[in-house]
């Protein structure tokens, strides 16, 4: 797999915030949320609200848009002492978008998981079809980007078979009412239940968070969705790897 980065933390947002947990990022994204660069070479970290196009960007690009080849067993071998050294009992696999490499994904799980007694959780975008790896998976964090709201695709119709397990949450980004809107017309559509649904405000640094949040908590009470904060940004602002 390409991996952009791993290292032990905190859950920082969703279901399970606050919770130890070693993190692998994969390199890699079909999306562009919150920038049209086609050179990605352009943009790190430091510079993210230079190319900014909306009311935010993703937080992560600086980082996943460049990554290192593993083989299966390497990293395998690595995380299972790394597991040894920290005493973590949940893995979390994100991006980018990890299931962009789905079947080096599925093939590093078959690997890993016999000998690793924890949980594993993948936050993914939602486009892409979870079917290979899903009985691996103890949860999918899937954070649908309201901006494609408008195309049928926006949602990989794959996630839906799934809906009668309880491995499925959905974390939205969110600025405005508007955005709330969307996803509770969504949500009525498909019938999908609320305690299902997380909704955090847009921002890119602590002072937005701040900012915004008590805004989408008051939308959050008045439409009976959780909110979840985003814990990383609070701790280290724009820190990624900590």
């Amino acid at each position: 797999m390409n991996i952009s980065e791993m290292f032990y933390s905190i859950q920082g947002e969703g279901k399970r915030i606050g919770v130890p947990s070693y993190f692998i990022r994969l390199t890699g994204c079909n999306l562009h949320c919150g920038f049209d660069l086609k050179d990605l070479s352009k943009i790190t970290q430091n510079n993210l609200e230079e190319f900014k196009k909306g009311s935010w960007i993703c937080d992560s690009v600086g980082v996943w848009k460049e990554g290192k080849k593993y083989s299966t067993n390497d990293i395998v071998s690595f995380l299972l002492e790394e597991a040894k050294k920290y005493n973590y009992s949940n893995l979390v696999i994100t991006g980018g978008e990890p299931l962009l490499q789905i079947n080096e994904l599925k093939n590093f799980l078959i690997t890993f998981t016999p000998n690793y007694k924890g949980t594993i959780e993948v936050e993914t975008n939602g486009t892409l079809d979870p079917s290979p790896i899903f009985p691996f998976i103890n949860n999918f964090n899937v954070s649908p980007k309201l901006y494609l709201y408008d195309d049928e695709n926006w949602i990989n119709k794959k996630w839906y078979d799934f809906l009668s397990t309880d491995k499925i949450v959905w974390k939205f980004v969110v600025s405005s009412r508007s955005d709330i809107e969307i996803i509770e017309k969504w949500r009525l559509k498909y019938n999908i239940d609320r305690s299902s649904i997380y909704i955090m405000p847009a921002s890119e640094n602590r002072e937005q968070l701040l900012k915004n949040s008590l805004s989408i908590i008051k939308l959050a009470k008045e439409f009976g969705f959780n909110f979840t904060t985003r814990l990383q940004i609070i701790i280290w602002d724009k820190l990624t790897g900590v």
